[in-house]
């Protein structure tokens, strides 16, 4: 592994409980998997942590963030992809052999560890500064969470989508960024910029998650009547009396792969286009706010790794 994720694994362990408890073996196996995913897969694929790397090291000339900070990114992003996968339905990647109630207080233990430690190794004024916004931070994204469980209608519009997503996903990725800019003593233009940063690239990353799980043999979202950006924009293109044909032919392609391939090549091609029209806009904006962080001395490789990297399957 490369040096910053074997920080991100080693502050992880040294954040969590050591003990054979109950509580420590369940904070020890969500470790773990963090260990094997970033072992496994690009770095890039774990944004939650390679965006506030990213941002520290490019205005830092490559320092790493503190133990207490990558802690905290670990944590937040193991507690909320077990809140996605229970939320969906799924299996978690992880606990995958509990109950539900361990698995509720493993959620709550690691975002309570995320929240105790985020401020760490840093001065006082500072580490209440990132206390409090981390804290904001994860309100935002939970309400985010709320929002995007609720099902796709007739009247779901581009505009609702675009905001359910940019609570969830854009809060979280901005919010981090925003953190490690505080953390690497950012000017004020600097934190505004991380945060737009983290706040484009997170959405640009969603909307590429939806569409693929639209075009694939994937079925989480259809199965869940869950609004996207694709379903929103062609229930937008048609009448309002052919709306709700348009939801309930939706919620039938979650068992029929023949009616799903025809909708996909048919009925929501224009919106499928017209979503990878808008990731490009927002990697755009992304791109932008990446100038704007770094000037030529620092160099900003890492933001424009995690740029081309959400660009790339829209090029396949």
């Amino acid at each position: 592994m490369t040096d910053w994720r074997t920080a991100a694994t080693d502050a992880l362990a040294a954040a969590v409980a050591d003990d054979d408890s109950r509580l420590g073996c369940l904070l020890t196996e969500a470790g773990e998997h963090l260990g094997w995913l970033l072992a496994s897969r690009p770095p890039e694929t774990v944004a939650a942590l390679a965006v506030p790397v990213a941002v520290h090291r490019c205005l830092t000339g490559g320092a790493l963030p503190s133990h207490g900070l990558l802690a905290s990114a670990a944590a937040t992003y193991l507690a909320l992809d077990v809140l996605d996968d229970r939320m969906d339905g799924d299996a978690p990647a992880f606990w995958g052999d509990r109950g539900d109630p361990e698995i509720m207080v493993g959620v709550q233990l690691l975002l309570v560890t995320a929240t105790q430690v985020v401020g760490a190794d840093t001065v006082p004024q500072r580490a209440v500064r990132l206390t409090q916004l981390y804290r904001e931070t994860i309100a935002v994204v939970a309400d985010g969470q709320l929002r995007t469980g609720e099902p796709l209608t007739a009247s779901t519009t581009p505009a609702e989508v675009e905001s359910r997503v940019g609570a969830r996903s854009g809060a979280m990725l901005a919010g981090f960024a925003e953190l490690a800019a505080i953390a690497a003593d950012g000017s004020p233009s600097d934190v505004a910029s991380a945060r737009a940063f983290g706040y484009e690239l997170a959405v640009a990353r969603q909307h590429l998650n939806d569409v693929t799980e639209l075009v694939s043999e994937r079925t989480t979202d259809l199965r869940n009547r869950t609004a996207t950006m694709a379903t929103a924009l062609a229930l937008q293109g048609l009448p309002i009396e052919q709306r709700e044909s348009l939801v309930e032919r939706l919620r039938r392609a979650a068992t029929d792969p023949s009616d799903r391939r025809r909708l996909v090549a048919e009925d929501l091609a224009r919106a499928i286009g017209e979503v990878c029209a808008l990731i490009h806009l927002h990697l755009a904006r992304a791109r932008t706010h990446a100038r704007l962080l770094s000037d030529h001395e620092l160099g900003h490789d890492g933001l424009d790794r995690l740029i081309e990297f959400t660009a790339a399957p829209l090029r396949r």
